[in-house]
Order: C-alpha cells, then sequence, then structure tokens
C-alpha cells in the first residue's frame, strides 16, 4: 500500500491514523518502511511485519488538514475475504447476509456447513473443526475465482483466525476481520433464549452454552462493532466505509 502525501502537510497523529487504518485493512501489524536511498520526500509506503507491502483493494481519502492524502490501491481487482467473529447470539449472521446482498458476496455460513454434515451422516460425532474445514476449501475456491467473500463464524480462537488470513494470502484476497459484540448482557441472553433456527434440524445454543463457549481475546488490530449500540444498517454502512464498497 502506498500512502502519497506531501509529508509536510502530515503530523505524527495523522501518520498514527493511517498506520492504524493500514493496520485493519491489512488485519496485521504495519510499519512504515525507510528508505535511505530515497529521494522523494512525499511517499510512504506501508508493510506488514514479514516486509511485504500491505495493498487495499479501494481508494480513500483523508482531509480535516490542509491539503489531502490517499491510499492508492495497488490491486484494485483483488477479491476481498471478510471474516465475521463473534460469539452466538449477537448478530453476525444478520449483519454478514446484508452485507453480501449488498456488495454481491459469496456467503458462508459455518452453522448451515456443520448441519448439512450432521445430515448426511458423515460427522455423528463432535463437530470439532471439520465444518471449518469445508469452509476453508469453499471459501479459498471463491476467492481464487475473483469472487469477494464473506465468511460467517464465531471464529473463537487464533488457530481458526489465521487460517482464514493464509487463505487469503494465499489467494491474493484483501482480508478484513470483524468481531460483533453486544455489550448488553441482558439483550444477548435475550436474543439467544428468543430466536428461532432458520436451518432446518439445526440446535441453537442455550445461554449457558454460549457463556462456556471458547473465545479467545484477539492478539491484533481488528474491526469491532457493537450491535446493541448500533443497527444492522449502520453496522453494515461502517464496514462498507471501512472496506471502501461503496
Amino acid at each position: 500500500m502506498f500512502v502519497i502525501a506531501d509529508r509536510r502537510l502530515l503530523n505524527p497523529k495523522m501518520i498514527e491514523q493511517l498506520l492504524r487504518l493500514a493496520s485493519v485493512l491489512a488485519s496485521d501489524e504495519v510499519a512504515l518502511l525507510q528508505h535511505a536511498d530515497r529521494t522523494q520526500g512525499d511517499v510512504l509506503e506501508i508493510a506488514d511485519w514479514r516486509g511485504h507491502e500491505v495493498k487495499s483493494g479501494r481508494k480513500f481519502a483523508f482531509s480535516g488538514h490542509t491539503g489531502e492524502c490517499s491510499i492508492e490501491a495497488a490491486m484494485s481487482d483483488a477479491p476481498c475475504l471478510i471474516v465475521f467473529g463473534g460469539l452466538p447470539g449477537v448478530g453476525k449472521t444478520t449483519i454478514a447476509a446484508e452485507l453480501a446482498r449488498q456488495i454481491g458476496a459469496v456467503h458462508v455460513r459455518i452453522d448451515s456447513i456443520e448441519q448439512a454434515l450432521r445430515a448426511s451422516g458423515s460427522v455423528t460425532g463432535p463437530m470439532d473443526d471439520s465444518g471449518y474445514r469445508v469452509a476453508y476449501g469453499v471459501v479459498e475456491e471463491n476467492l481464487r475465482s475473483g469472487r469477494s467473500v464473506i465468511a460467517d463464524c464465531v471464529n473463537p480462537i487464533q488457530l481458526t483466525r489465521e487460517a482464514w488470513r493464509e487463505i487469503a494470502r494465499r489467494c491474493g484476497a484483501v482480508t478484513t476481520e470483524v468481531e460483533i459484540t453486544c455489550s448488553d448482557q441482558t439483550e444477548h441472553r435475550s436474543r439467544v433464549e428468543d430466536r428461532h433456527s432458520d436451518i432446518p434440524g439445526f440446535t441453537l445454543p442455550t445461554w449457558e452454552d454460549v457463556l462456556a463457549r471458547e473465545y479467545e481475546p484477539w492478539n491484533r488490530e481488528h474491526l469491532v462493532l457493537n450491535s446493541s449500540t448500533s443497527s444492522v444498517n449502520e453496522n453494515v454502512a461502517a464496514i462498507r466505509r471501512i472496506l471502501m464498497l461503496k
């Protein structure tokens, strides 16, 4: 990702904001690259911790200061992998489905895959990672075909989060991780206890199941949206602003 700007117009705070946004887009730690032999004083390059250039699929502009700078897409045709995460009942699927409808992305839902595996008799015991492994294959095939994909899952541990990112890397896709939360526990519990399954045969988790669910804290920058304080459309709009998918 190249950040083109006149450095005289960028204060340290603005540069910090650029890095934070680049980190969300890359779903990785980022830092400025320094070139001792560079003669241009108006080019900033951002790279991840491996030294790879961070690439965005869209262009956007920053304002609020004298002049304007932009992050220019290096790969404008790259597909997007948008990975949702969050505990059951926080509203992931509703938001993911609406986002997929608006941007024309493929919506891959782990619950549907896992129920299909159970119904087929392929999995009779614990599901473990079977549903995720099927989803990985489906997502990778779509990304390689140039389609943007939304992965709708709890995405509870670092292992699954890294697996999604690795798939995107192999396919040259832009990855964005989105965590949906519900800060109002009373509302969250009500959603879990009152909802009905839209997948035939699928057994929804109880509130006790949700509380006991393994869910590791995130260890890097990602987009966090609170479904108890923002509507579905507001959250979709927030994601689209981040992804520049207007």
